[in-house]
């Protein structure tokens, strides 16, 4: 059974990991620490889980999909103090594995952008 599986190319962790990733992206966007972890808990190899987030996923994209991610909550918190806002959108952001770079300059470009989130 195993020897068929891998005759039609079914137990390819690089193509499920490439998929995995292009599912996540766009349904349910995360960052690369994130990413990094699921792949690792689904036992893919640390050099498939590098190469794949490599080629999906560089420092634009993971700040596109942060901005994403805070206009949707901005409506939601946008009566809130701004630095209890800032906090928020942070640790947001954090829990869905982005960077502490990544993070500081999507805040930082809402920052200048709204002039809410000081």
């Amino acid at each position: 059974m195993l020897n068929q599986l891998t005759a039609k190319n079914w137990l390819n962790d690089e193509k499920f990991a490439e998929w995995f990733v292009e599912q996540r992206l766009t349904f349910r966007p995360k960052g690369s620490r994130a990413l990094q972890m699921e792949l690792k808990q689904k036992g893919i190899s640390t050099d498939i889980i590098q190469e794949v987030l490599t080629k999906h996923l560089d420092e634009t994209t993971q700040i596109g999909l942060a901005r994403q991610i805070v206009a949707k909550k901005l409506t939601f918190w946008q009566k809130l103090p701004p630095l209890k806002l800032r906090l928020k959108l942070q640790n947001l952001l954090l829990r869905r594995g982005f960077s502490y770079a990544v993070i500081n300059r999507v805040l930082e470009a809402e920052t200048a952008a709204t002039s809410d989130l000081t």
